[in-house]
């Protein structure tokens, strides 16, 4: 490819692909920045349809449904993101040839793989900076969507670095697929961390895992798939935590302003899983989960605080319940 004959007075920074159009920008190939690496912008309200987009030579890739925000010197203040959706099919969307990676729409629908080194997922109508480090919630337009964050049970995140953040109040996050964040000993560059802020209900009927660390904050937490770390689970929430799944780590904390209800089926024999056990004759002498509750419960019949009912996997955590009513 050559190089851009405009741009005599220096080689681009930010090359910005705006769309005014009222229809979804397609992408099905490769996006190549001719030249020096530059971050790649594309923008278009109307929403963004990907399947089988790469990046070649970007530095930064970022999708957005907002509207750009120049200052009087041409230059990129911000995003406004009052609607749309970010959609990934088919093929997906493989950007590890870019160092960062930035998701900005009201609505995220992941029905493929998507693959970075470090990825941000910012839904909900937002303002949101150039340097994506400040979100402030703003006006949307229409009907909100019912999931900000929806990854079906074909999709999938990987990267180095998962960072998502919610901002809808009661829009929340469902994952029927897989979110990994790898910790660099694969084909993903990264330090293996997961995080995930959401201003509503976060469903986990997939796979959430994270190599070193794992950080979740929803409203309320409904998981009945697989929430695992290689190092600290920590799980907070100002509404119901409810697990009918798996939490595995290292060291795993639950907080939560409301109850903490968890049962499960007894698990298969495995000889590598060896579960906690939760009793409450004698909660004191449990060293492997730490609780900071309102009120925690088994909520069926025959489903007592065991590890059959709690199926943890941790090595080091502390009890601290508020309040234990069986």
């Amino acid at each position: 490819m050559q190089a851009n004959p405009f741009l005599a007075t220096g080689p681009a920074r930010i090359i910005l692909n705006e769309v005014v159009s009222g229809n979804p920008t397609q992408l099905r190939g490769a996006i190549e920045v001719g030249g020096q690496r530059a971050e790649v912008i594309v923008a278009n309200p109307a929403g963004i349809a990907v399947d089988g987009a790469t990046f070649i030579n970007a530095s930064r890739a970022t999708l957005t449904t907002g509207t750009p925000q120049l200052n009087a010197a041409g230059g990129l203040d911000g995003y406004v993101v009052r609607g749309g959706t970010v959609s990934i099919d088919g093929a997906g969307l493989d950007a590890r040839s870019t160092d960062y990676t930035t998701i900005l729409a009201r609505a995220i629908k992941v029905n493929a793989g998507l693959w970075a080194n470090e990825l941000k997922v910012v839904t909900g109508a937002n303002q949101v900076s150039a340097d994506q480090g400040q979100v402030s919630p703003t006006t949307g337009t229409g009907k909100a969507p019912v999931f900000a964050l929806d990854v079906a049970h074909l999709g999938g995140m990987y990267a180095g670095k998962i960072t998502l953040i919610g901002t809808e109040h009661g829009v929340g996050a469902r994952n029927a697929g897989t979110i990994m964040a790898a910790d660099g000993s694969g084909p993903l560059s990264g330090p293996g961390e997961f995080v995930i802020t959401a201003d509503g209900r976060l469903e986990n009927i997939g796979t959430i895992q994270a190599a070193r660390r794992a950080d979740i904050a929803a409203e309320s937490l409904a998981n009945s798939g697989r929430i695992a770390s290689g190092g600290e689970l920590k799980i907070a929430t100002p509404g119901p935590l409810a697990n009918a799944g798996t939490l595995e780590a290292q060291s795993l904390q639950l907080a939560s302003a409301s109850d903490i209800d968890s049962c499960v089926s007894p698990p298969p024999a495995r000889p590598s899983m060896r579960p906690a056990s939760f009793r409450p004759a004698a909660p004191s002498r449990l060293p492997t989960a730490a609780w900071s509750t309102r009120r925690a419960r088994s909520p069926a019949a025959g489903c007592p605080w065991t590890h059959a009912a709690m199926r943890w996997r941790t090595r080091r955590a502390r009890l601290q319940p508020t309040r234990l009513s069986m």
